[in-house]
């Protein structure tokens, strides 16, 4: 269960790491939307719906749509080492 040196990040999440590395995109201007837009309109629309009484169930629905967007990008962009300054 502790990290060794072929999986610094221990046998559960060694596997996601490596998927990650496999398939992330490099983060750049043409997929910042992706990153920051897109995932935090979910968080927009749940400080709109705190002004209204019984919205409890609307926000956690946009809540857990908020969370699938942000693994999405999570997992799917990593920043690239372009120099080695």
């Amino acid at each position: 269960m502790l990290p060794t040196k072929e999986e610094p990040f221990g046998p559960l999440l060694s596997p996601l790491h490596h998927y990650i590395l496999r398939t992330a995109q490099p983060i750049s201007w043409s997929n910042a939307h992706q990153l920051a837009v897109i995932p935090l309109l979910p968080l927009g629309l749940q400080a709109y719906l705190l002004q209204f009484d019984n919205t409890r169930i609307y926000r956690m629905a946009v809540g857990v749509v908020g969370v699938y967007l942000m693994m999405g990008a999570w997992i799917g962009y990593r920043f690239d080492r372009t120099s080695t300054a």
